[in-house]
């Protein structure tokens, strides 16, 4: 769309020019200066609107694709095919935009979920996923550009979810690898038919709300007074014992 508008303001532009330096020529004497001036006028016009259209032209229509990306090549909004990597030609009437194959990773901040309990549970994962390269065209055209967000984040959220809640909150951060291998599996076996790869998930950290790890900690501490007392007991009792 931008080449077309650019042809179009390099014809007003130039045909403008072109055209007043006919006028010029046409109403001044032959060989008169002003005749002179009108075919300089021409010229001059003709030569910047073929090196606009050869340079613009160059400029949309080389493009390169970086190593492990690939183009997806639209006209009129239409996707109609890819490139691969290296230098390549399009349309100027066309344009590319990269997508990487590549190994990508992202990172889920606190995603929340539940225990058994109904306990806030907030996990941190990291996801590594790439896709094939022979399925970008087709991934674009039927999810779109913004497929991660429609097809890997709400899933993310939600498996997770799903699975946190099937243990009570102490179990949780137990059952870690359980959750990481629950919740992958998934993800791989939605995402295959479009092509992409779940290379890893990683549960970073396993967090609780402020409230619940102060109780917790509070119980460990009650847990350890109690065993301190018991051993003191079992001492006093051997004492005892040893001084009948």
């Amino acid at each position: 769309m931008g080449w077309i508008i650019s042809m179009f303001f390099a014809v007003v532009v130039c045909g403008g020019v072109f055209f007043f330096g006919r006028l010029t020529r046409r109403e001044s004497t032959a060989g008169s200066p002003g005749a002179f001036r009108g075919m300089v006028i021409m010229g001059a016009a003709t030569g910047l609107f073929v090196l606009w259209v050869v340079l613009h032209t160059a400029v949309v229509s080389i493009q390169q694709v970086q190593a492990g990306y690939v183009g997806v090549v639209y006209q009129f909004g239409s996707i109609i095919g890819q490139k691969d990597e290296g230098l390549q030609f399009i349309a100027p009437w066309q344009t590319m935009e990269k997508a990487s194959v590549q190994v990508q990773r992202h990172s889920f901040q606190k995603i929340d979920g539940f225990s058994k309990e109904t306990q806030d549970v907030f996990v941190t994962a990291t996801l590594n996923y790439s896709i094939s390269p022979n399925a970008v065209q087709n991934l674009y055209r039927t999810v779109g550009a913004n497929w991660f967000d429609r097809l890997i984040e709400t899933r993310i959220n939600n498996y997770f979810k799903e699975e946190t809640v099937k243990y009570e909150a102490t179990a949780v951060a137990p059952n870690r690898e359980v959750i990481r291998n629950a919740v992958k599996d998934r993800l791989s076996k939605d995402l295959a038919p479009y092509s992409i790869t779940i290379n890893d998930l990683l549960i970073d950290n396993i967090d609780f709300l402020p409230e619940f790890k102060q109780a917790i900690e509070n119980k460990q501490i009650a847990t350890q007074d109690a065993l301190r007392e018991t051993e003191r007991v079992k001492q006093k009792q051997a004492e005892a014992q040893q001084a009948i």
